[in-house]
């Protein structure tokens, strides 16, 4: 009864590789997210599947999982939106500053041309207008995206300070004026 037990899990995990190989959710090479790990699938075996993380780390994650839990394949489309914020000061032209901020991303070289950004505001926080930028790249791995956020971080900042709008950013007043006379004995 208890090596039945203790081969309850191994039994899952390979009868879980058997249904993966016919579905095939992904295959090595793919950028996956599995269980809240995120990396590139570099081996797909018939117990678990490898993954490497951003950080270079092997997670080995065993099939009965992999089979059982939502995945997130980032290549299958080979399309990926990036979403980006920016915090706008309550005292700018917001319209004048989401219009710039679009502007920089026309002319971006690694936004897929054919395909619909935008920049919306998207909440009031504690010091300025949240702007959420949004825009689809092809997607060849996790190394250009990171690249295609920088690009994008860096075209509408220079863009907005163009402009002569700057990014708000968070400020905290100390009042150090004491509220109490001090009282001496």
């Amino acid at each position: 009864l208890a090596l039945g037990f203790a081969f309850r899990d191994v039994a899952s995990n390979y009868l879980s590789g058997i249904i993966l190989a016919f579905q095939r959710p992904f295959v090595v090479g793919d950028i996956v997210e599995i269980r809240g790990h995120f990396g590139a699938i570099t081996k797909v075996g018939l117990g678990a599947a490898d993954l490497r993380t951003p950080q270079g780390q092997i997670v080995v994650i065993p099939n009965g999982e992999v089979y059982r839990q939502p995945l997130k394949n980032f290549s299958r489309t080979g399309l990926r939106r990036v979403d980006l914020e920016m915090m706008l000061p309550y005292g700018c032209d917001l319209k004048k500053a989401t219009s710039t901020m679009e502007n920089a991303l026309k002319g971006m070289k690694l936004r897929k041309p054919d395909t619909d950004f935008s920049v919306l505001l998207d909440e009031a926080g504690e010091y300025g207008m949240k702007a959420m930028a949004r825009y689809w790249i092809d997607y060849p791995g996790q190394q250009g995206y990171f690249e295609a956020r920088h690009e994008g971080l860096m075209a509408m900042h220079g863009a907005l300070r163009s402009a002569g709008i700057e990014v708000a950013v968070p400020v905290r007043k100390v009042d150090l004026s004491p509220t109490m006379p001090f009282v001496q004995s």
